[in-house]
């Protein structure tokens, strides 16, 4: 590849990393032109005296990821996913946009749809119309020295893999409905997202369980959790601050979503974190 395009870095703090800045692992993260169905591009690499989980509470999208041994498409899962990382390795990745998956596949993400089999949750599945793309990112990936270029090499790579495929309408409003539920200012209850995106309740609960797997309440749930665990690692706010913050009733109630999802209280995840950190 001659003739490579820098589209810049990405986002550095993604709401749905639970442990990021851990010792021995480096994230580099690649933005990619405007588009409906990638979001941005992820190069991890590590190198650990002792293996480590890096959980995620992950965005509704997905991923496809390549790894020196294996490469698969992974859908979101409802909880957090875990990755244990091992000695020295790397994976490379793209994270997709709420569109992707049901365009890429031509399958449904809710369970007994009308529309078809339903994509199995959790389970590396193959990368549609791969042709060639993760042979070649396997062997930029294990160059004498990977920098920068070789992670542009990779987003383009990518970028060119996601053009086979044209973004249908229900897309786009999939896209539209959780860029809302992400937005600082989005809605807190189903209701009022229904009725920023001038939906039914129910018409918007078919629409994004088809899409990402997900009910509406969970999506919420999900983003409001992503902030949750955020402003508990800067550690400069208060549990029961960062739940009024967030429209939880009280600080109990935020306590028990979070453990629910995560597996640990706020308080023991506050604690892991800054023994992960130290």
């Amino acid at each position: 590849m001659n003739n490579v395009d820098h589209f810049g870095p990405a986002p550095t703090a993604p709401r749905g990393e639970l442990r990021p800045g851990r010792g021995g692992v480096r994230v580099t993260r690649v933005a990619v032109p405007p588009s409906d169905l990638l979001r941005h591009v992820w190069c991890a690499q590590w190198d650990l005296d002792t293996p480590a989980l890096q959980p995620v509470l992950e965005h509704p999208g997905g991923n496809v990821v390549v790894e020196p041994d294996r490469a698969a498409l992974y859908c979101v899962s409802q909880g957090t996913s875990e990755r244990k990382l091992e000695a020295t390795g790397w994976a490379a990745g793209v994270l997709l946009r709420p569109a992707a998956i049901t365009i890429m596949t031509g399958r449904s993400m809710a369970r007994g749809s009308s529309r078809g089999p339903a994509l199995p949750i959790g389970e590396p599945l193959p990368i549609p119309g791969d042709d060639g793309m993760s042979r070649r990112i396997r062997a930029v990936m294990t160059a004498p020295e990977v920098t920068g270029r070789e992670f542009d090499i990779v987003a383009n790579l990518y970028d060119q893999w996601a053009q086979q495929w044209s973004v249908d309408d229900e897309g786009l409003l999939i896209n539209k409905i959780i860029d809302a539920v992400e937005d600082e200012n989005g809605p807190r209850r189903v209701a009022d997202l229904a009725a920023m995106v001038n939906m039914s309740t129910r018409a918007l609960q078919r629409l994004t369980i088809h899409r990402t797997g997900l009910s509406p309440k969970w999506l919420i749930q999900r983003r409001r959790l992503q902030d949750a665990a955020m402003a508990l690692r800067h550690g400069h706010t208060a549990i029961a601050d960062v739940a009024a913050q967030l429209g939880y009733a009280d600080q109990a109630h935020l306590a028990r979503e979070f453990k629910a999802v995560i597996g640990q209280s706020p308080t023991d995840y506050v604690a892991a974190v800054r023994f992960v950190d130290n």
